[in-house]
């Protein structure tokens, strides 16, 4: 009973520790340099997925937020492509398009009895189908201490999308960003 209780209490402690953002130092031996980045956390959709993180320099102490929306619905893809962030406080963060060339992902997936395969596999008795995923790059520096993330706004020339945010991943970016901060600042 004793361990019961013991795996019981342990249980959160391992299930927070496994949806931690960590920090990781990277060198880049090529121009000599290092600096920090955060995991991607993701947000997932029906037809969309949203990858967020955080990258800082150690000289000068800068702190970027990095987005790259992707999406299998269509859409013209340009310079004036944003995604905004908007914090508790009503302050709004808006992320600059970041990419010269439109970014188009076109892929075969192909589907057979009970599982996905990738690929040229082709079977008689299964169905395939082309997807396309449409994609938005985006960053911009942090100035400020960022307050609580409650909503992101995808804009492009289909015009918007907005994307509630859950509490826990609110937690999860506030944590991530003053986990970074710290970092640098070490």
């Amino acid at each position: 009973m004793r361990k019961l209780k013991k795996l019981f209490f342990a249980l959160p402690v391992l299930l927070l520790i496994s949806c931690a953002v960590k920090v990781k130092t990277v060198y880049d031996k090529f121009y000599g340099t290092e600096y920090y980045q955060t995991d991607n956390m993701t947000m997932i959709g029906w037809d969309w997925f949203l990858n967020l993180r955080f990258v800082a320099g150690k000289n000068p102490n800068v702190i970027l937020v990095m987005a790259s929306y992707s999406s299998e619905n269509a859409f013209n893809i340009s310079k004036n492509d944003n995604i905004v962030l908007r914090f508790g406080d009503d302050i709004f963060l808006n992320l600059g398009y970041t990419e010269n060339a439109p970014t188009a992902y076109t892929g075969d997936t192909y589907y057979s009895g009970n599982s996905y395969n990738y690929g040229n596999y082709t079977s008689h008795y299964g169905t395939s189908y082309q997807y396309s995923l449409y994609t938005i790059n985006s960053s911009t520096r942090v100035y400020n201490d960022i307050g609580t993330l409650t909503a992101i706004r995808i804009e492009n020339s289909r015009g918007y999308k907005n994307l509630d945010v859950k509490p826990s991943f609110a937690k999860k970016f506030q944590k991530a960003y003053n986990d970074i901060k710290n970092k640098i600042n070490e």
